[in-house]
């Protein structure tokens, strides 16, 4: 069912492409975005810069700034509606993006000398990190708390997903994707 589905989007996208008339330009190129549970789009924007935008009017609502002159490499929506971002700074930012009550960053978390390249949301709502140093670090982002370590890669970590199943898998510099229970 969900193959239909995805060959009816397919063949629809193709016989109807979507032009955008009025895309939103960063102020440099793009490492990260995410989608607000509102419909807004969240990118980095430049090198210690986090913009909140909306597609319908190509407006920023709110510009995040906390991170230090460094890339921002990776956003994650969390359950309750919060932003984490991720830095090259070897910090991981949890902001309170409720535009009402202004943008408040709520939680610095740590991961000293090791930068963070990638983030991903995992099925209990934990966090987990994929850094330089070739490790995930699974944190609970409600208290900043480390959870767990997870190695095996030898080489940076660059990209993380949360499959359907549970399951994380990890894309590394070293050429392997694995697969965590």
């Amino acid at each position: 069912m969900k193959f239909i589905l995805a060959l009816i989007i397919f063949a629809f996208l193709i016989f109807f492409p979507i032009h955008c008339s009025n895309p939103y330009q960063p102020r440099s190129f793009s490492r990260a975005i995410a989608v607000m549970p509102n419909g807004e789009y969240v990118c980095d924007s430049g090198r210690d810069t986090i913009d909140i935008w909306c597609p319908y009017n190509n407006k920023v609502s709110a510009s995040l700034r906390g991170h230090r002159s460094h890339s921002v490499t990776a956003l994650v929506i969390l359950p309750n509606g919060n932003l984490a971002s991720g830095s090259m700074d070897c910090t991981i930012k949890i902001w309170n993006p409720n535009l009402e009550q202004n943008v408040a960053l709520m939680r610095i978390i740590r991961v000293p000398g090791d930068e963070i390249n990638a983030l991903a949301l995992l099925q209990n709502g934990d966090l987990a990190s994929g850094t330089k140093k070739a490790k995930i670090k699974i944190w609970n982002p409600m208290n900043g708390t480390l959870l767990r370590t997870l190695t095996g890669h030898s080489l940076s970590i660059n990209a993380l997903v949360c499959l359907n199943n549970g399951f994380l898998a990890s894309g590394s510099r070293d050429k392997t994707i694995k697969i965590w229970n």
